[in-house]
């Protein structure tokens, strides 16, 4: 993500609508965009300590970590560059979180799948198969 993050501020056209740039950085939106990077963060300790990691586990993290601490990034900082309060910024979210819950649920049976391919064989769910 900070790769991700790093390519934006080049004026890599990432971005839905094919924006990049430290305008995007930034601006308004820029909050959800270095949210990305603690989320990942989060989600990824989660994932990496979790000895017995189920989709439904992973789900409630992604839910619950996941899109609920990005919007709180995101709208922090929309309600920062903008004459928008914390709370106003926070339900413009709103429309967002049936899509994005559609993509954690399936983000987290992904992730659990992909692990146990990579675990598969080697017998232990704590050292990771080297590709």
């Amino acid at each position: 993500m900070i790769l991700f993050v790093i390519l934006l501020a080049c004026s890599v056209p990432l971005l839905s609508g094919g924006r990049g740039g430290i305008g995007v950085l930034l601006g308004p939106t820029g909050g959800f965009v270095f949210g990305w990077i603690l989320v990942a963060f989060i989600i990824g300790l989660f994932v990496g300590y979790s000895k017995r990691l189920t989709a439904w586990k992973l789900i409630l993290v992604n839910i619950g970590a996941g899109i609920c601490l990005l919007y709180v990034c995101g709208a922090g900082y929309l309600s920062l560059t903008t004459a928008l309060t914390f709370s106003e910024a926070m339900k413009l979210n709103l429309v967002f979180i049936p899509g994005d819950s559609v993509k954690a649920i399936v983000a987290g049976l992904v992730a659990v799948r992909v692990r146990q391919a990579l675990y598969a064989n080697s017998g232990s769910t704590t050292k990771m198969k080297t590709l």
